[in-house]
């Protein structure tokens, strides 16, 4: 059981730049080895390439998909680029929810508000991810129908029913 990202990752990040006219951009990325990374930045890359933001003026922050990993690139950033206005971004696009709320945090500490001064979106749908002061737009990767489909054929299998190799679920973007 796979999940298609791609179009509602997509049309997340389009709804951003598109309709809310971000164009100074920042990635919370995680490890570049990483093949959900790679995935994931890829999709951002090819929407902000449509709206002619070029790969170099986007500030790209590595952590390793957990809160408290980004609270350390932030400090570590901050010592390092003391002068830089977060200000200046128009989003952040977070590779997961934990990391963005690390970076709705991280921006509120900083003065701004969120979403009105910087937007940041998150990836997962975590349940706390609306329980948030801030809520977090974010992709939904419907795990329950992922679960389901997955016992689904290992039942199918058990009884000998001929199951597709591979079964695809589409995402949903959530715009809070």
């Amino acid at each position: 059981v796979i999940v298609d990202v791609e179009k509602s990752y997509s049309a997340l990040i389009e709804h951003i730049v598109r309709d809310a006219g971000a164009r100074k951009i920042a990635i919370m990325s995680g490890d570049k080895d990483s093949m959900i990374v790679r995935q994931r930045e890829k999709i951002i890359f090819d929407v902000l390439k449509n709206y002619s933001i070029d790969e170099s003026d986007v500030t790209v922050l590595r952590g390793y998909f957990s809160y408290s990993s980004v609270k350390y690139v932030f400090n570590k950033f901050d010592e390092e680029n003391p002068n830089f206005a977060y200000s200046s971004l128009d989003a952040i696009f977070a590779l997961n929810d934990d990391m963005a709320i690390a970076c709705i945090d991280h921006l509120k500490s900083k003065g701004l508000k969120v979403p009105e001064d910087v937007l940041v979106t998150g990836f997962d749908d975590l349940r706390k991810s609306i329980f948030c002061e801030t809520k977090v737009t974010t992709v939904n990767q419907k795990i329950f129908e992922q679960g389901y489909v997955a016992a689904r054929t290992l039942v199918d299998m058990i009884v000998s029913k001929k199951v597709p190799m591979v079964q695809s679920i589409d995402s949903v973007a959530v715009l809070r």
